[in-house]
């Protein structure tokens, strides 16, 4: 009998089609950097068969998809086969043949169904929350039970239950030291708390399952690289922990290790670093070092001399076009850790974080001095209104090999200029070689100066709304003087702002072929000839304005001023011979590890040929001031130099608008005028004009033909200099003459700072006042206190005001905070007025006139009362953070910008809205108040909410509220409550003219839909609908009134409310209105009042209103049925 039943189970398999071996294996959805596809050169998504039978699988005319109802969405195509107990990959990346699928997989949620060619089921997998980089497959090959797998096994066999059953890691590994310079026979151990096998490797290579097991200390003899990841059964690996150990002598320069997967480098396939399999015919543009890849690296910085040692996750790729062929190859770092570590990599930015850095090779200038791009910019960081990239020089360890210098550059992106500038990145356009934004403005501007004449100021001042004329000639000289070359046909960078107050601002970039070290860059070159030569390409704009003669003196004489001072021979020699020695002791080794690479030119042959290039640019530095006075003397005819000698004891001459910390005096141009502003130090006022010139205009213009002696004369002011600490209480009464602080002002902890009525306190360029202490300002309705920058010494603008952990409560009464920017530290400073750990009081303040957000805070409590604020800038105006807040009865403006919002509570507990009046936020994605981040039992009423881009109240984040009595117009969302957690109760409440009158739904995929409960409210007007919900959403109305739809639930009525006059902001309602109950004029907004009587009556005309609209349709339907064959007749 057994025999029997097996011989027909036998018969029976025989008969059984062969999909019937086949399984989806492993599959991958985000496959960020794990996996290359080298056919698309990409990293893409990924499914694997595996065929568990004896014989091989023909899989043409299979379906796959990751769509249930579209079961025949890909058919495999002929040539797909899969060999017994063997897989085969299918990239999920629209590569649309062979075994390239049609489409891609979904990160979040998705299902992926294998079809026979009869398109019966073979397999399903049915998926949802996937992680990058991490793949997810059967524990076995073909098993039921699946896992998740820190390292994928496409194309091989999953192993034997090496699946994790969740996305829990296993805790890294612990290294003895953290990585840095060491001295010889430095010891390393390597431990873990838990029960786990700790792998590892050392030379850059990615730790896998099969690597060597860490057993005993280690010794390390030379510089080493170690990248270990920890394993437990059951459990995802660890994330890889890397250190570089520089077993050297420390050196004066930062030390920078890059560590990556030799193939990530060198394989032929994948390597950015090679030529590549695909280099074709010696031309350099097809090598996989142009192609822009990214790979995953690590970034680790020392600095000895500093003390300082940073490590991130990165990605890096080979940049440039020329200079990508040298031996050594220049770098792109990104950053991929959020939040962005802040580090302190030039001495000119301080603290900040980095999104991406450079690593440059000195371009052409590779070959010559390896500091001539830096030196350029260098000379007008800090001295100069003029965009440029710091630098740093390094030495770079590529997976522990010593790789030479490298120059550490700020790399031009939206993010470096929204660094600098406190602007949000995406509201950046930028002009540059690859992938430029703000295109069409460039073409619109180069296109009215090729039709209009700049001689006439009105077409003059058109483009000064358009460009920083004053930072477009400082950017104009700074290449006219270095001789760039390789300019302006390449290498041109600008950015703006996005909108109507953005300007364009011009940035340094690439001068390698510049200062003399080139033939064709000599300091004879006339620079400013070639680009008055119509031959020359992107000279439009400048030749457009050399028309005009106020543009062109100004040049003429800009030039001279920066040729006596920021280029001056003395200053530039001292920045060679400063950077060149920064190098120096390097450069033996740099130029030995170079000398013989000749991949397109080879490097430095000895150090005599360094000393020659920097003697080079000596001579340049040396020649070039006076040989660009005789261009420009000929090129406009001019009548020849003189010299200026100008004194200000006390303060400072400012020529043509150009504020540079250097004394001015020097050789000008005859006859030509130039524009002088006598500004005084703190605590001086100006008297006078001395010398060759008379008069007590401060700013005046002056043509001179002589040589002439010129002073500005200060007197002290009656004005009351504060010191830099407040060290004790200390009362500020009103003299009648302002205080000045020359700058930052701290106040101890313990220590008040009073302020009395009609206190101005002048402030200087960039200076706070950091509060750890209390601050006390007690103005009054008729002589408020004002803190504002120090016009009087020509301060447009200052820091912020700071409170720290403040120990003392802080009271800021009828204060007008003027002119403010943001802190020192931008970052957590972000405001004019900025609260961390700190009780803060505000009231009658007005902060309408600052250049950035009026208020930020994190914990502690804040109450803003009776103010009014405003904000120009992309920002909000109110954000308080993770604490308590109060914010009522004030007046809040928005503007054009995006992503502002009038009031933001961020993890607030039983905060309160009230009264205020909030309008005008008409950039986009900007909300009149946001609540997110989890607030909880936020009380919003009262408020009159108008003019909302995107919602009038947001309410998301798991965040609640209750919103009470409030007015809101005009916005695309009255109220908007999304995804789950977050929930809005709101009662008496009036929405009127918006698009949709209150909504809920799922924001973000996976995060589930918002619930709102609305009681006794008016939602009138509204342009699409009244209330919405999506299918994962709650929304309860009741005894609540709409003139636009039948509102479902109890109590509701459809009905025009009948107010007075609602376009004036007159909510009030005639005697008839159906929100007001018989005899008694209520006020619509106390609609409870009415619900006993008005349930029967408004549910009566909800139905006499459907009634009536159903019999006309009925009717209607009736007459065109009647009239249809007469219509046929006809």
């Amino acid at each position: 009998m057994k025999s029997l039943f097996r011989l027909i189970f036998l018969i029976y398999a025989g008969c059984l089609p062969s999909y019937a071996q086949v399984y989806i294996n492993e599959f991958m959805a985000s496959n960020k950097t794990a996996y290359w596809d080298n056919d698309l050169k990409a990293y893409s998504d990924w499914i694997e068969l595996y065929n568990a039978g004896n014989t091989i699988v023909d899989l043409n005319g299979y379906y796959i998809t990751d769509n249930l109802k579209q079961s025949y969405k890909w058919m495999i195509p002929e040539g797909v086969i899969i060999n017994p107990k063997g897989y085969i990959l299918l990239w999920a990346d629209r590569g649309a043949e062979s075994n390239h699928l049609g489409f891609a997989l979904n990160i979040n949620k998705e299902s992926i169904a294998l079809y026979s060619p009869e398109l019966l089921l073979v397999d399903l997998i049915k998926y949802s929350g996937q992680v990058p980089n991490i793949s997810y497959g059967r524990c076995f090959d073909g098993g039921k039970d699946w896992g998740y797998f820190g390292e994928h096994t496409a194309g091989r066999s999953n192993g034997k239950g090496r699946g994790a059953i969740n996305l829990k890691a296993t805790p890294p590994p612990i290294l003895s030291l953290e990585g840095g310079i060491y001295p010889l026979t430095t010891r390393l151990s390597i431990f873990h708390n838990q029960n786990v096998k700790i792998r590892f490797t050392t030379d850059g290579s990615d730790v896998k399952y099969d690597s060597p097991e860490y057993t005993e200390e280690m010794l390390l003899n030379s510089t080493t690289v170690i990248k270990a990841k920890a394993y437990q059964d059951g459990k995802l690996p660890s994330i890889t922990v890397t250190s570089t150990y520089i077993i050297e002598q420390p050196r004066s320069m930062p030390v920078v290790s890059l560590v990556s997967d030799r193939s990530n480098l060198w394989d032929d396939e994948m390597g950015i670093y090679v030529n590549g399999n695909g280099y074709k015919d010696n031309y350099w543009r097809t090598a996989n070092y142009q192609q822009f890849w990214h790979r995953p690296s690590h970034i680790e910085y020392f600095s000895h001399k500093e003390e300082l040692s940073y490590a991130a996750n990165t990605e890096m790729k080979v940049f440039g076009s020329f200079t990508s062929r040298y031996g050594q190859k220049p770098l792109t770092i990104y950053f991929q850790d959020e939040p962005f570590q802040k580090w302190k990599v030039f001495r000119s930015r301080g603290l900040a974080p980095y999104h991406s850095l450079v690593l440059r090779n000195s371009g052409q200038d590779w070959i010559r001095t390896m500091i001539c791009d830096g030196l350029v910019n260098s000379l007008v960081i800090g001295a100069l209104d003029l965009d440029a990239q710091a630098y740093r020089p390094s030495v770079v360890y590529l997976n522990g090999e010593y790789w030479g210098i490298y120059n550490i550059r700020e790399k031009v992106n939206e993010e470096h200029f929204g660094n600098i500038y406190n602007i949000d990145p995406s509201r950046i356009l930028l002009q540059k070689r690859l992938g430029s934004t703000g295109q069409e403005e460039v073409d619109s501007l180069i296109s009215y100066v090729l039709t209009h004449d700049l001689r006439e100021t009105a077409h003059l001042e058109y483009v000064k709304g358009r460009i920083d004329i004053d930072e477009y000639l400082n950017y104009l000289i700074a290449e006219f003087y270095s001789a760039n070359m390789d300019w302006p046909k390449n290498n041109v960078r600008m950015w703006k702002k996005k909108g109507s107050n953005g300007k364009w601002r011009w940035i340094l970039s690439d001068l390698d072929v510049s200062m003399g070290i080139w033939n064709n860059a000599q300091p004879d070159v006339n620079s400013i000839s070639r680009l008055l030569d119509t031959a020359t390409v992107n000279t439009e704009l400048f030749r457009a304005l050399m028309k005009n003669n106020d543009f062109k003196n100004d040049l003429i004489q800009r030039a001279a001023l920066l040729l006596n001072t920021v280029f001056r021979e003395v200053r530039v020699n001292h920045y060679i011979d400063s950077l060149s020695g920064d190098i120096g002791s390097e450069m033996p080794r740099h130029i030995n590890r170079w000398k013989d690479s000749c991949s397109w030119s080879c490097g430095l042959g000895s150090m005599d040929d360094w000393e020659n290039f920097l003697n080079k640019m000596r001579y340049f530095a040396d020649k070039r001031p006076n040989m660009m006075r005789a261009n420009i003397n000929n090129k406009f005819e001019l009548n020849g130099v003189i010299e200026i000698e100008l004194k200000a004891d006390n303060g400072r001459i400012v020529i043509n608008n150009c504020d540079i910390p250097f004394d001015p005096s020097g050789t000008y141009f005859r006859d030509i005028p130039f524009h002088m502003t006598a500004i005084p130090d703190p605590g001086y006022q100006f008297n006078k004009w001395r010398g060759d010139l008379q008069g007590k205009k401060r700013s005046t213009t002056v043509t001179l033909s002589k040589s002439a002696y010129i002073e500005a004369v200060f007197q002290p002011t009656d004005h009351i200099a504060l010191p830099k600490r407040i060290k004790e209480d200390t009362y500020l009464s009103n003299t009648g003459q302002p205080y000045y602080v020359d700058d930052d002002l701290i106040v101890d902890s313990g220590v008040i700072l009073s302020i009395s009525n009609g206190v101005t306190v002048l402030m200087q360029d960039n200076a706070d006042i950091v509060v750890y202490g209390g601050l006390e300002v007690q103005g009054s309705a008729g002589s408020p206190a004002v803190i504002q920058a120090n016009q009087f010494t020509g301060s447009e603008r200052w820091g912020a005001l700071c409170f720290e952990n403040a120990s003392e409560k802080n009271v800021l009464k009828y204060l007008v905070l003027k002119d403010a920017t943001h802190g020192n530290d931008k970052d957590r400073y972000l405001a004019a007025i900025n609260a961390y750990h700190s009780d803060l009081e505000m009231d009658e303040c007005i902060v309408n006139q600052v250049y950035g957000q009026p208020v930020y805070a994190e914990y502690g409590h804040v109450e803003i009362r009776n103010s009014t604020m405003q904000t120009h800038v992309s920002s909000d105006i109110i954000n308080l953070k993770y604490g308590s807040g109060l914010v009522e009865n004030c007046d809040l403006r928005g503007n054009k910008e995006p992503e502002t919002d009038g009031i933001d509570f961020d993890g607030i507990t039983n905060g309160i809205i009230r009264g205020n009046h909030i309008y005008d936020f008409r950039g986009f994605n900007s909300d009149g108040i946001d609540l997110g981040e989890g607030s909880t039992d936020v009380l919003i009423e009262d408020n009159r909410i108008s003019n909302c881009y995107d919602k009038g109240i947001s309410v998301g984040q798991g965040s609640t509220t209750r919103i009470f009595h409030n007015v809101i117009t005009e916005c695309n969302q009255g109220v908007g409550v999304k995804d789950s957690n977050s929930f809005a109760d709101i009662d008496k409440t009036i929405f009127y003219k918006n698009n949709i009158g209150i909504a809920c739904f799922e924001k973000n995929y996976g995060m589930g839909g918002g619930t709102a409960n609305i009681l006794n409210t008016v939602i009138s007007n509204s342009v699409s609908m009244s209330v919405y919900k999506d299918k994962l959403s709650r929304l309860e109305i009741s005894y609540s009134l709409s003139d636009l739809d039948i509102l479902k639930g109890r109590g509701n009525a459809y009905e025009s409310p009948r107010f007075i006059n609602p376009e004036a902001g007159d909510f009030s309602v005639f005697d008839n209105s159906p929100c007001l109950n018989y005899g008694e004029n209520f006020s619509v907004l106390a609609l409870e009042e009415t619900r006993k009587y008005q349930d029967r009556v408004l549910n009566r005309k909800k139905i006499d209103r459907s009634l009536l609209i159903m019999l006309t349709i009925f009717l209607f339907i009736v007459i065109v049925s009647s009239e249809l064959p007469l219509n046929r007749l006809r």
